[in-house]
């Protein structure tokens, strides 16, 4: 993600996790084919902190 950067990164994810139905076991599977699964799980963290 080096052309993402900070809340760019946080506010991409979170609108399109509201805009748009995703089914989250098929993007973590995807997510770990491409070693970000890491990634994407710490971003669904943060999203749970931040929508509370």
């Amino acid at each position: 993600m080096d052309y993402l950067h900070g809340s760019e990164w946080s506010r991409m994810f979170d609108n399109a996790l509201s805009m748009y139905s995703v089914n989250r076991t098929a993007m973590l599977r995807y997510a770990s084919r491409r070693n970000a699964k890491p990634v994407i799980e710490k971003a669904i963290e943060n999203l749970g902190t931040h929508n509370d």
